[in-house]
């Protein structure tokens, strides 16, 4: 004779927002479980925390592995990939800790974060992005002064590099001066040569960067492509070298 086995009942755990609510995601970012940041829905302490509203534009902050059961959520799959992408990141930094490496964490000229490994691997990461999903690590940055640098973004300080090469040449042969607030762009022609220090055919396309006619920095490329990204490179490192400097 078959008898059946007593099935045991799933429990149900209590959550405080409704699942059948509309939600939408509004921001996103990690908090330590030392801060004691306690969900909304479930109350447990959380790390990796979404920030929603419903349709009262009530505002809450949820775990996001209760925000993934909220499945009228609209724009949950944006967190997840920082919050995946950060952990591949901790996953990364980890390691090069465990195997002994020496590992920093720099503002650079582009208001980039910038990861060096001593075995020269670098990544280049957004200070927004550190800010809100690495925060640890943004509170151990070495150079802390530049934090609130703010880089200029890409420009087209010279119009005439979307020109053919001999266009180009043409346009510069005789130099172009822009100006851009306090400095002076200088763009010319010079000679390229070999180890030897001969001529070996083509020209570089220089760009000097000028404050009371001094010369701040100078730079150079045989592609005319590259002259607008060299020049901004240039005053976000001389901008970047002067904020918070007192001499």
């Amino acid at each position: 004779m078959y008898v059946s086995t007593p099935t045991k009942s799933k429990r149900v755990v209590r959550r405080n927002l409704p699942i059948n609510d509309k939600y939408t995601l509004i921001d996103s970012f990690y908090s330590s479980m030392e801060n004691g940041n306690c969900c909304d829905n479930c109350n447990k302490i959380i790390a990796n925390i979404a920030v929603i509203k419903n349709a009262d534009n009530k505002i809450f902050n949820v775990g996001l592995d209760c925000a993934e059961t909220l499945t009228r959520l609209d724009g949950l799959f944006s967190a997840q990939m920082q919050f995946n992408e950060a952990k591949g990141i901790r996953a990364k930094v980890n390691k090069g800790k465990k195997d002994g490496m020496q590992i920093t964490f720099e503002n650079n000229c582009l208001s980039d974060i910038l990861v060096k490994f001593n075995d020269n691997t670098r990544l280049w990461l957004k200070k927004e992005f550190v800010k809100k999903y690495l925060p640890d690590y943004f509170a151990n940055i070495v150079n802390p002064d530049k934090n609130d640098f703010k880089a200029i973004e890409t420009t087209e300080f010279c119009p005439y590099t979307s020109k053919e090469t001999d266009t180009a040449r043409a346009i510069y042969k005789d130099g172009k001066t822009y100006q851009y607030n306090q400095f002076t762009i200088n763009v010319y022609l010079k000679q390229g040569l070999k180890m030897d220090g001969t001529p070996n055919g083509s020209w570089l396309f220089v760009t000097d960067i000028l404050s009371s006619n001094t010369v701040l920095s100078t730079d150079s490329t045989y592609m005319v492509k590259d002259v607008n990204r060299n020049i901004n490179w240039q005053l976000n490192t001389i901008l970047f070298n002067e904020f918070n400097n007192p001499f």
